[in-house]
């Protein structure tokens, strides 16, 4: 039961919110791939008009979910950030594209949602990443003796995302 409540969380958040929001805006087309039993991000976001791609992927979960050390909803592993770099790389039309964080946390008293989004200008030797319920970004390296690197824009809600409206922050060092 737990299992599926989780995963219909996370559909209704990719499908309802994410995809419903974008396909509902002018010149904006979004559309959910199925994420990891794909192979694909979780969702892929367009404007034709001013030549943006991003590559989505999603994790919704519930404070309880991210505060339990056994329980990694807040994570994002290295194989579901390089599926959504390999999107990209399938479409060499689109001039500005990113590779899009998507958190969604939920409190059920008082029911309240927290989102932040992190769009992504660039990473190196970036393992996994971690949002936290405060929206801070954590980190792990692929390699002890590189130095990694993250560059990205972090934004608290979808209008903001579109408009491309960052929140005032001090970016996470590795």
């Amino acid at each position: 039961m737990s299992y599926n409540f989780r995963r219909s969380r996370g559909y209704t958040f990719e499908q309802k919110e994410m995809v419903g929001f974008f396909d509902s805006r002018d010149n904006w087309h979004a559309r959910r791939l199925g994420g990891t039993s794909t192979g694909m991000p979780d969702v892929l976001i367009t404007n034709n008009k001013d030549s943006i791609l991003w590559s989505v992927e999603c994790k919704s979960m519930t404070a309880k979910d991210v505060n339990d050390p056994n329980n990694q909803k807040g994570y994002i592993p290295q194989d579901q950030i390089q599926r959504c770099y390999s999107m990209l790389d399938m479409f060499s039309v689109y001039i500005q594209k990113n590779v899009v964080f998507a958190f969604k946390f939920a409190t059920k008293k008082p029911r309240k949602h927290h989102y932040f989004f992190f769009k992504i200008h660039g990473m190196t030797n970036i393992k996994s990443l971690i949002c936290t319920t405060d929206g801070e970004v954590r980190t792990t390296k692929q390699s002890k003796d590189i130095p990694c690197a993250i560059a990205y824009a972090k934004y608290k809600t979808f209008e903001k995302l579109m408009k491309d409206e960052p929140e005032p922050f001090t970016p996470t060092l590795c």
